[in-house]
């Protein structure tokens, strides 16, 4: 994903790897609670980041390790528990419509939209005779 979208990099569970070859066991933290937190404070520390300064963006209450951990959590269309939180603690937040909102408004406007031009035929029509 970090490749897809041009990252410069991303953070994620490793798989241990011995003599070249995968064990099936993990290689560090697991990529999530708190893991995913004492991975960012690794990378914070070893290329130097200032996490205080830092932004941490998530839609789960399960990130709330990772959020805590900067200086600028943003709950983006968060899940109940996170909203809770974010109000609380006064963080920001950022909703976003989603596409199946959106598909609905537009498919609502179509709809009304033809009602409306075919009730305007009819009184046409009526008009006429």
């Amino acid at each position: 994903m970090a490749h897809v979208l041009q990252f410069d990099g991303a953070l994620g569970s490793r798989s241990e790897v011995v003599d070249g070859r995968y064990t099936g066991r993990a290689g560090g933290p697991f990529a999530y609670r708190e893991g995913k937190a004492t991975l960012m404070r690794e990378l914070a520390e070893a290329e130097g980041i200032d996490l205080s300064e830092s932004y941490a963006y998530s839609d789960s209450e399960s990130d709330l390790p990772m959020l805590r951990a900067v200086g600028h959590p943003v709950a983006v269309n968060p899940d109940g528990p996170l909203a809770k939180v974010a109000r609380e603690e006064g963080w920001d937040v950022l909703r976003f419509d989603t596409l199946g909102r959106r598909l609905k408004v537009a498919a609502a406007f179509v709809a009304f939209t033809a009602v409306g031009g075919a009730g305007r035929a009819a009184r046409r029509r009526l008009a006429t005779r």
